[in-house]
């Protein structure tokens, strides 16, 4: 539920930039600049807004990890990090995503659209994914994830439609599981 609630942002942002291109008549540097002003006000309140309390009791010990120490891990472990590292690159930034609406011809002023279309996508998606994760295996649920993955980026490379890109867009940001 909770990242249904924050995803709204990065749909309510996108918006936001590409009213301001549109009034501005794409003045990129007028759009960063008010983008900070959210940011510096975010800054603000985390420095000056929250106090936090450390309980009397509490004495941070520092993590200390030497090599020896990386050789007790499982290989079971070791192979997650290797799968998850090859997985890793084949996810799309959102450079990347916003490179190639661009690239098929969409308006400058309107490429934050395919922000708020991923983010739309996964903001409906994220409650039902998160009831299905607790119900089905989590390797089933990791080859899921995977050949959605997959198939998400089979369709971003080979396609030249807009409306193309927003569904392979909006399947890749979800990041299920």
């Amino acid at each position: 539920m909770r990242l249904t609630f924050y995803t709204t942002g990065f749909v309510i942002g996108p918006l936001a930039a590409m009213g301001l291109m549109k009034l501005s008549g794409d003045d990129f540097r007028l759009v960063f600049w008010i983008a900070v002003i959210p940011a510096v006000m975010a800054i603000a309140v985390l420095l000056f807004g929250i106090k936090e309390r450390v309980p009397k009791k509490f004495t941070p010990q520092p993590l200390w990890l030497r090599r020896s120490d990386l050789a007790l891990f499982a290989n079971s472990f070791w192979w997650a990090i290797a799968i998850a590292s090859l997985l890793s690159l084949a996810r799309f930034s959102y450079a990347f995503l916003i490179l190639k609406a661009h690239s098929i011809g969409i308006d400058a002023t309107f490429l934050p659209i395919m922000l708020v279309l991923m983010h739309l996508v996964c903001a409906a998606a994220a409650y039902p994914f998160g009831v299905l994760a607790d119900h089905i295996n989590r390797r089933l649920q990791f080859g899921i994830g995977a050949a959605v993955l997959t198939g998400a980026d089979i369709v971003l490379a080979t396609t030249n439609e807009g409306w193309m890109i927003g569904i392979g867009a909006g399947i890749l940001v979800c990041r299920w599981p």
